[in-house]
C-alpha cells in the first residue's frame, strides 16, 4: 500500500524542464549494460540487481530510491529519500534548491523489502497537482493505479483511500500516518488499512 503525505506549503511554480532532462536520462540509461555503466560511472557502486534504466539517475544522486508516474498526468517524477523528511522538500535531483522539491520516501521505510512506502510530496506544486484531483470520483475511475519504479522492481499500486492530514497535533484532522512505517504482519497493515478507510 503507498500513502501520500500531503504537505500544505505555499511555493511559486518552477519549470519541469529538469524532471524532463531526468526522464530522458532513464531513457538513455536503458540501453546501457551493468559493465557500461560501471565504466561510464566508476566512482559509483551500483545495488546488485537493480533496472538498467536508472542507472544514469543513481550516478547522478545515490538517493534516487525510484520513479512515480501517474499515468496522463503531471506525476511521472524521480523519486528520492535520504536521512532526514525535509531536504528533498525543497531539492531537485541534482541537489539544488527547488521550490516545488520532488517526491521522497520516508527516511524510515525499507524500499527494498518494506511493506509498507510513506511517499511525500507538495500538494502545492503543479508537480503534484493531480493529487486532489483523486477527490473527484470520475478522475479516480480514470487513475485508479499508481506506478511506483524502485531501483529493483516495477510496481502497480490501487489507490484505496485518498485524504489529506497535517503534521499539526492540535488540528481536528491530524493523522499519524508516519507511525506506520512498516507491518510486522498481515494483520497490523489489515488494521491500519482500516484505519485509513
Amino acid at each position: 500500500c503507498a500513502i501520500w503525505g500531503i504537505n500544505r506549503l505555499s511555493e511559486r511554480i518552477n519549470s519541469n524542464s529538469s524532471v524532463k532532462n531526468y526522464a530522458n536520462m532513464v531513457d538513455e540509461s536503458a540501453k546501457l549494460t551493468l559493465d557500461e555503466a560501471e565504466k561510464l560511472y566508476p566512482d559509483v557502486e551500483f545495488p546488485e540487481g537493480m533496472q538498467a534504466k536508472y542507472y544514469s539517475l543513481y550516478a547522478l544522486n545515490q538517493d534516487f530510491v525510484g520513479w512515480l508516474t501517474i499515468e496522463d498526468t503531471p506525476v511521472d517524477l524521480p523519486v528520492l529519500q535520504t536521512t532526514d523528511n525535509e531536504f528533498y522538500l525543497h531539492h531537485n535531483l541534482d541537489g539544488e534548491y527547488d521550490d516545488a522539491g520532488l517526491p521522497f520516501v520516508d527516511y524510515e521505510c525499507d524500499v527494498k523489502e518494506g511493506r509498507h512506502l510513506i511517499i511525500y510530496g507538495h500538494h502545492m506544486s503543479s508537480r503534484f497537482d493531480a493529487l486532489a484531483e483523486y477527490y473527484d470520483p470520475d478522475f479516480y475511475e480514470e487513475h485508479p493505479v499508481i506506478q511506483l519504479d524502485t531501483l529493483y522492481e516495477s510496481s502497480l499500486y490501487k489507490v484505496v483511500a485518498v485524504y489529506a492530514v497535517t503534521a499539526r497535533t492540535e488540528d481536528a484532522d491530524f493523522f499519524a500516518f508516519n507511525t506506520y512505517v512498516d507491518f510486522d504482519t498481515d494483520e497490523e497493515e489489515q488494521e491500519y488499512l482500516d484505519e485509513i478507510e
